[in-house]
């Protein structure tokens, strides 16, 4: 696990500063007031089956996971590192119990804020709602690569993972990670022993990136 320093929110606004739009004070200020640390021990529940999400929540440290149901089977959706910001998607915006679960792969931290209050703040700051909007766009682009990759051979699906996130490999088990691709552990061991051979692959890196 990642160690943050300084103030945490000083963490969270650095983060939403990459998006190149600047957050009032006052919107800062309101946000820290409202907004809930939360700890999660490893295998803690965060959100459960048909619950409903009624945070967005910000990784300061740790690792958590997404899941759902296909029969009586669990399949993992994604995996939510350091700095990601998560909800869960249909269960946000609908406020409606929802058909994930997500919980934490090790010890996690999360600054919390609820919906209520998130969507009260963008009513009445401008700018701020520039930064959602710039934060919706940067996370329906990468579930648009997710999806498209998740089409692909095992061996770019690799690939794609390793470009893009890379961390996920240091604090993820090469057996979950084979169980998100619906491969054999042994089948990713024998991916990543290529990719490592071949120094990776040559694909379009305009869409992946």
């Amino acid at each position: 696990m990642s160690e943050t320093t300084g103030s945490p929110f000083d963490l969270l606004f650095a983060v939403l500063g990459n998006f190149g739009v600047p957050i009032p004070e006052e919107t800062k200020a309101e946000i820290t007031e409202n907004c809930i640390i939360r700890e999660y021990k490893k295998g803690e529940t965060i959100l459960d089956y048909r619950e409903i999400c009624r945070n967005v929540s910000f990784i300061l440290n740790g690792v958590a996971v997404s899941q759902f149901k296909v029969g009586i089977d669990e399949r993992i959706s994604w995996f939510m590192l350091q700095h990601d910001v998560f909800i869960s998607i249909i269960s946000f915006f609908d406020q409606k119990p929802g058909a994930e679960k997500i919980y934490a792969l090790e010890d996690t931290t999360c600054i919390c804020l609820p919906k209520t209050v998130l969507d009260d703040i963008t009513d009445r700051c401008l700018a701020f709602m520039e930064v959602r909007l710039k934060l919706t766009e940067h996370y329906y682009k990468e579930l648009a690569r997710q999806q498209y990759v998740s089409h692909l051979p095992p061996l770019e699906q690799c690939a794609w993972l390793k470009m893009m996130k890379p961390a996920l490999f240091e604090v993820v088990s090469q057996a979950r990670i084979a169980k998100f691709l619906g491969i054999a552990e042994e089948t990713i061991s024998r991916k990543l022993a290529e990719l490592k051979k071949n120094e990776g692959l040559d694909f379009d890196q305009v869409f992946y990136q």
